[in-house]
């Protein structure tokens, strides 16, 4: 059974009007456990929307998505926000870290919009932020961070539960190119332990880290391919 099935997807925006937009036009494919998926695409192709509606963040104006077998649209609001908590794990160009909370208080945040205690998730944010490099940092704030470090705590906040699927929307858009080498490689380690990682972008050279690359132009998938090497070896070289 796939982790992520759409089938027929439409997402259209201002239907039967003059202006009407079909960000996604009819998007079907599959997603298994334990992918690195790149979806690719300039902007305006829909790889966004795509996103938006594979992470439960938006629904489809058309079509069935199932994930892990149940079909969303027969998910209650509450249902819809306990997966996003608890499934997915989002990361996004612009970091969405608070300014005032250092980097350990960034991760332990959503943790306690789900009511863990206090030293149980102070453990979970210190092995997150661990796992991405980042333990002597734990005091920091934002603004005293590199944007690569930053985007490591915003990693480290979307895999503090452990997730089985991490998306990430550009997560390399802001930095430079030492510091995109280095959120891919974490990337591509993330999904050697096992975890479904499905990257959004506009650089082939970013996409190229997946092993399998989803190209999207106008809504609609115009290439599916699968790399010929495992996800991130010798990528971006």
């Amino acid at each position: 059974m796939a982790l992520i099935e759409m089938n027929g997807i439409y997402k259209v925006y201002h239907p039967g009007e003059e202006n009407e937009v079909r960000a996604l036009n009819g998007v079907s494919l599959q997603i298994h456990r334990g992918e690195f998926v790149a979806v690719l695409g300039t902007s305006g192709s829909g790889k966004s929307t795509m996103m938006n509606i594979m992470g439960c963040l938006d629904v489809p104006t058309a079509g069935e998505y199932l994930l892990g077998g149940t079909n969303v649209k027969e998910l209650s609001d509450n249902q819809l926000s306990r997966v996003r908590s608890l499934a997915i794990g989002f990361i996004f160009q612009g970091y969405n870290l608070i300014k005032d909370l250092t980097a350990l208080e960034n991760v332990e945040l959503p943790l306690i919009y789900r009511n863990i205690g206090k030293s149980r998730r102070r453990k979970m944010a210190q092995e997150a932020l661990a796992a991405v490099g980042l333990s002597g940092r734990l005091h920091h704030r934002p603004s005293e961070m590199s944007g690569g470090q930053q985007q490591r705590v915003a990693i480290a906040r979307a895999i503090s539960t452990a997730p089985p699927i991490v998306m990430a929307d550009e997560p390399t858009g802001n930095l430079d190119t030492a510091s995109s080498i280095e959120i891919m490689e974490l990337l591509g380690e993330l999904n050697r332990q096992g975890t479904t990682v499905i990257l959004i972008t506009h650089d082939i050279e970013t996409a190229e880290y997946a092993s399998r690359i989803i190209e999207l132009r106008d809504g609609r998938i115009i290439r599916d391919h699968l790399q010929q090497r495992p996800a991130g070896e010798e990528a971006g070289a």
